[in-house]
């Protein structure tokens, strides 16, 4: 892939077409539980970015989509590639969850993902790395808890320690996850920039230990019948659950205010190029 480039440098390149129609932004979130708290807050119904009266959020002519994609490299870009074809847009934003991989991250942590790598369990190292087509760091405040870092993406989940050993091997490591380098490698295959925030849901030290086989439907999303059922059937799953519950409200809300805030700041560089035109 090729190197990262600044956020305003790739929006440059397209910012002809986004005189020609709306200015079209998919974020992606493997779970709508990772970006509820972000379509609240933006106002979002359905696709549109628009509030209930039917205005439009930003100033510019922008407009969101949520997709969510299930849990699973394959089948989230099998769900992105849909979702290209449907909605031909300008730019890709993939936001989620993340294990933290170091004890300094903590649940709510924002990151900014300038390096992705892909790792197989039983490997030396991660087979391959490569950056996003642009940084998402320059439109994220630091002082909302946002650094940059590398996510790790696994095939299956893989407990957190077994994966420290990576550490002296990776720059910055970060958080894991199983969606991030197969996006990543999709819009690559299809010339449309992407880029990702990660948020630190289960820190270091607090291994889930969820069967996802066991909650998960076909589609890759959580089955609440499956999910119960899965944890009732041993009283230390409750508590997990109860646990990862909590952490998840935060990480939601965390993360919903950096793709906000940098929603908003790209509408603002939008609008600033339009003046310049003009």
């Amino acid at each position: 892939m090729n190197p990262g480039r600044p956020f305003p440098d790739a929006f440059s390149s397209l910012y002809r077409r986004a005189h020609e129609r709306p200015f079209r932004v998919v974020v992606t979130a493997a779970l709508r539980r990772e970006i509820k708290s972000l379509e609240r807050m933006l106002g979002m119904r359905g696709t549109a970015g628009t509030r209930p009266d039917g205005r439009s959020i930003f100033t510019e002519p922008m407009k969101i989509f949520p997709v969510v994609t299930g849990i699973g490299g394959v089948r989230a870009q099998s769900r992105l590639e849909k979702a290209l074809d449907e909605l031909d847009p300008h730019v890709v934003l993939s936001a989620g969850f993340g294990g933290g991989l170091t004890p300094n991250l903590g649940p709510g942590r924002v990151i900014s993902v300038v390096r992705i790598g892909q790792y197989t369990h039983g490997g030396a190292a991660p087979a391959s790395f490569h950056e996003p087509s642009f940084s998402v760091e320059a439109w994220t405040q630091q002082g909302e808890g946002v650094q940059p870092g590398t996510v790790i993406t696994v095939d299956d989940p893989i407990p957190k320690r077994l994966l420290s050993r990576l550490s002296s091997m990776v720059r910055h490591p970060a958080v894991v996850d199983m969606e991030t380098a197969y996006l990543a490698r999709m819009c690559h295959e299809r010339g449309i920039p992407f880029g990702a925030l990660r948020v630190v849901c289960d820190e270091w030290g607090f291994e889930p230990e969820i069967d996802l086989r066991r909650i998960l439907s076909p589609d890759g999303r959580v089955d609440p019948g499956k999910a119960v059922r899965y944890a009732f059937q041993d009283g230390r799953r409750v508590v997990r659950f109860v646990r990862l519950a909590r952490r998840s409200f935060t990480a939601a809300r965390s993360l919903a205010l950096a793709v906000h805030g940098l929603l908003h700041s790209l509408d603002a560089f939008l609008a600033s190029r339009s003046a310049r035109s003009t």
